[in-house]
């Protein structure tokens, strides 16, 4: 029988704090974590998974019962080798096998049945985000799939990828969040600090069951297609399997080239379940959704959905981040926080996008900063609005083109500009949040003002186009003076 221990194999790419680049296994990323920066796969989407998958790891192991004990594994600055051999002994004695090709618990896939998957072999490129296979069909390449192959620890890592941003469709049900959403990591000085920063405790927790049912490799090995399942718990999410996968290896050549791949299992999703690494915004129904990205909308973006939620309730955001605070005592740090997601159209890939942010703390656990951000924000895109709207009726095109250059220009300014003044703003001074509000209004004056002037230059022949560049000009002033006199007087619940 073919062997690859994941425990020991090298399979997880990690960048070390020098710079340099190896393939380690499971056990040496987590004893030595400290001293590598961070996990650097091919893909982004691989990247999360991975860590997603480590995160499950850890928190099996240590089984953290409240943020205390996640402090005192920060404050000792490295995992400890005995929690970890411990957890793995303890799980070889419950029957896992960390073996990718066992025979009877392969690990995080579904044991062989052929009455299942007898001729459901598929090219192992139906595993990976970036390979044209199927609905995937939106990347060009002259690859011919059926001859395509990867290593064992390529395949792995793809695996890992697969589950998290699984989409729903004829292949079976979707990821446990369902349609791919935006995750988030907040990133610490090494590896280890991410992963520590990463995980949850059970009083964090709440509600959600810890490990019943239980992480993967502990679980039943056999997964049964479309198996609908109502109940979840935290580390059996991370590992969740909305697919049936066996790997195929070719004879002893180290690679993969087929797979059996069917639909897997169906969380039916019970109202409870809230991953700590995604945002949720709610509805009008007043029921809270995973925030999800969008098609030419930058992820920088939605960064009110990180920060402290407000009486509105408008949104929650991640746990990680809402917790960061109470893992740190210097207010002043700069967290760099990362996000990923996966755009889709149905079943079909359409494209990663992927951003990293560095974010006072105030903003992140300060409800009132939070806030104000967020109507900041909310009032930015409504310009951009109005932009698009006015100028789109000028030309095909040019409203959408003229509302990204303005929320280009408004991104450099927020992280230069306001995001800093914010973080260290007095709440209970009037005169600082009167300040912060008008700075806002002129640097949209000032923007405002240039693409007038730019558009007024560009159609400026003719006195048909002068009136009608004109008449978006003044519809664009109207309404957005509007808006500003609306939050000078505070009936834009502003500051």
């Amino acid at each position: 029988m073919i062997e690859f221990n994941v425990l020991t194999e090298p399979w997880i790419p990690i960048r070390k704090l020098s710079g340099q680049i190896e393939e380690v296994g499971i056990l040496k990323v987590l004893e030595e974590a400290h001293i590598y920066k961070d996990i650097c796969a091919e893909s982004v989407l691989e990247n999360y998974a991975v860590t997603r998958l480590l995160i499950a790891f850890l928190s099996d192991a240590y089984t953290p019962r409240r943020v205390a004990d996640r402090r005192k594994i920060l404050k000792e600055g490295r995992f400890s080798r005995e929690i970890i051999e411990g957890y793995v002994n303890q799980c070889l004695s419950k029957g896992a096998s960390f073996n990718l090709f066992d025979k009877d618990r392969p690990f995080m896939q579904s044991s062989y049945d052929a009455s299942i998957d007898e001729g459901k072999e598929k090219p192992i490129a139906t595993l990976q985000h970036h390979v044209p296979s199927g609905n995937n069909h939106t990347h060009f390449s002259h690859m011919n799939t059926a001859s395509y192959s990867i290593t064992y620890a390529q395949a792995l890592r793809s695996l890992c990828a697969a589950y998290v941003f699984c989409v729903a469709g004829l292949a079976g049900p979707s990821s446990v969040n369902n349609t791919p959403c935006v995750y988030y990591i907040i990133e610490g000085a090494n590896l280890f600090e991410t992963l520590v920063y990463s995980m949850v405790s059970k009083a964090e927790l709440g509600n959600i069951p810890w490990n019943e049912p239980p992480i993967a490799w502990l679980d039943q090995p056999y997964v049964k297609p479309k198996q609908e399942i109502a109940a979840m718990s935290f580390v059996s999410a991370y590992t969740w399997m909305p697919r049936r996968v066996t790997l195929i290896p070719n004879g002893n050549t180290g690679l993969i080239d087929k797979v059996y791949l069917t639909a897997g299992r169906n969380f039916l999703g019970n109202g409870l379940w809230r991953d700590p690494h995604v945002a949720y915004r709610s509805n009008k129904k007043e029921e809270y959704y995973p925030v999800k990205p969008v098609a030419d909308r930058d992820l920088w973006r939605d960064i009110a959905t990180l920060t402290a939620s407000d009486q509105e309730k408008s949104h929650i955001p991640p746990l990680i981040v809402s917790q960061i605070a109470l893992l740190l005592d210097d207010s002043s740090i700069m967290q760099n926080v990362k996000m990923v997601g996966l755009i889709t159209d149905q079943a079909s890939y359409l494209s990663v996008v992927s951003d990293e942010l560095a974010l006072p703390l105030p903003i992140l656990s300060n409800s009132f900063l939070g806030s104000t951000l967020k109507r900041d924000l909310r009032f930015l895109e409504d310009v951009a609005n109005i932009l698009k709207k006015n100028f789109g009726e000028l030309e095909a095109g040019l409203g959408q083109e003229i509302s990204s250059s303005f929320l280009g220009s408004m991104h450099e300014w927020l992280f230069r500009y306001y995001i800093p003044n914010l973080s260290g703003l007095q709440v209970e001074s009037a005169t600082e949040r009167s300040v912060l509000r008008e700075a806002v209004h002129e640097v949209v004056r000032y923007s405002t003002n240039s693409i007038y002037r730019e558009q007024a230059a560009r159609f400026g022949v003719g006195a048909k186009n002068l009136i009608q560049v004109e008449k978006s000009i003044i519809q664009c002033r109207r309404q957005i003076g509007k808006w500003i006199k609306k939050r000078e007087e505070g009936n834009d619940s502003g500051v």
